[in-house]
């Protein structure tokens, strides 16, 4: 039997906290299985890294059974386009020929697009997992003109690969349904798969409260409020604050504080806050790195999805959920986000906000500190693990990469 390489294409650069735990997980599945042979990830690298640091990925990635492309990023614009058409594809064509890989691997429709464009160049079958909207996200978020060039691009691509690709994995059940009616097409059922953003459950799960970090930040005997996430985009920014403050207001000053894992400047978190009247004392904000989350989240009460509600995230499977039942955190997120507004509904693991009030905002406090006063910290942790495993288990991306990959 011949073995297939691969070509595994996203826009993420290597350490980004996308790649680590919406990427490799998965890469290291599929690349396991006796019908795989090379498997090739492309990142894109937004900063310049040493040659030491160069050669540390590749070994680490090496060791791991992949071989590293990285590619200097660069914002979409007429200068990328030429790069890209001029050099970036060239050599990548040039890397399929000779490699000769079976199968073009995209993350997501805006890497599809790359895909798509080297799968007509070589005549080499392509998928895309983590299938969901993008260009049409991006202008319901007002980061692009629905006359903007990019748009228009971008859409005309998404429906192009999605005719086109092999496969496509899709992180939502519902995703048929916007592909019928945004791109005019029904999705035939032997191209079509669901795998939503699983979750590494010996990593993120129920636990005690780190009793040194605790200290380390002075969080003893505090009601904490976690939200893990950058601000901007598809993420609220001072409405998070304006509902932690209405925590504040229901805790008390002495009893509460924010705790917020973000790449975002402090110096941007602090402005915000000051909108929101939100006091610089009761929270904290700082980067962590991946593998350390965990540890900082065992000291949340309770966790906010602050997601924008825009249609298109009804698409999508944010991968923050998913990690915040893993630890057996209640959540509190705007309705129609993904499924896991309604899976939070149904299961009773958190509050699901009819809108961005503030009265709304108190409601979801009080529902939440009655939810963990009653079933208890620990009960109601064990309970929304069972969740977590029920929704997010990696044994159901497993089932989809044997399908595609055998």
């Amino acid at each position: 039997m011949s073995k297939k390489n691969i070509l595994v294409i996203t826009f993420w650069s290597y350490k980004s906290g996308l790649t680590q735990a919406h990427v490799l997980p998965y890469v290291n599945i599929f690349s396991k299985y006796p019908s795989i042979g090379d498997v090739y990830l492309l990142t894109q690298e937004q900063k310049k890294l040493s040659t030491a640091e160069k050669e540390e990925i590749k070994k680490e990635l090496k060791n791991q059974g992949i071989n590293w492309i990285p590619v200097r990023y660069t914002p979409f614009s007429g200068k990328s386009l030429m790069r890209w058409g001029f050099i970036l594809l060239p050599k990548l064509w040039w890397l399929i020929i000779k490699k000769r890989i079976k199968m073009l691997h995209a993350w997501c429709t805006p890497d599809g697009a790359v895909a798509f464009v080297l799968s007509k160049l070589t005549g080499t079958p392509m998928l895309v997992d983590f299938y969901e909207p993008h260009a049409d996200s991006m202008v319901e978020l007002g980061e692009w003109s629905k006359n903007s060039t990019a748009y228009h691009l971008l859409k005309s691509l998404e429906i192009a690969q999605t005719l086109h690709a092999k496969y496509l994995i899709c992180s939502n059940k519902n995703m048929p349904k916007y592909v019928k009616q945004a791109y005019k097409y029904e999705i035939p059922p032997q191209k079509l798969f669901y795998k939503p953003n699983c979750i590494n459950f010996t990593k993120f799960y129920p636990r005690k409260k780190n009793e040194t970090l605790l200290k380390e930040l002075g969080l003893e005997n505090k009601i904490i409020g976690l939200y893990v996430g950058k601000f901007g985009g598809i993420y609220w920014e001072e409405e998070t604050f304006q509902l932690f403050k209405e925590a504040l207001d229901y805790y008390g000053k002495d009893n509460f504080t924010a705790l917020i894992l973000t790449p975002t400047p402090v110096e941007e978190v602090e402005k915000l806050a000051e909108k929101a009247n939100f006091p610089k004392e009761n929270f904290i904000a700082k980067f962590v790195f991946h593998n350390e989350i965990p540890e900082y989240m065992s000291l949340a009460d309770f966790a906010v999805s602050p997601i924008k509600p825009v249609y298109t995230k009804r698409f999508s499977s944010p991968i923050k959920d998913g990690e915040y039942w893993a630890m057996g955190l209640p959540v509190i997120i705007p309705e129609n986000i993904s499924d896991d507004s309604d899976i939070i509904k149904q299961h009773n693991i958190g509050y699901v906000l009819k809108d961005l009030s503030q009265q709304e905002f108190q409601n979801a406090i009080k529902y939440v500190d009655n939810l963990i006063k009653t079933d208890g910290r620990e009960n109601l942790q064990k309970r929304i693990f069972k969740v977590a495993k029920k929704y997010r288990d990696f044994s159901i991306a497993e089932k989809v990469y044997k399908k595609i990959y055998g």
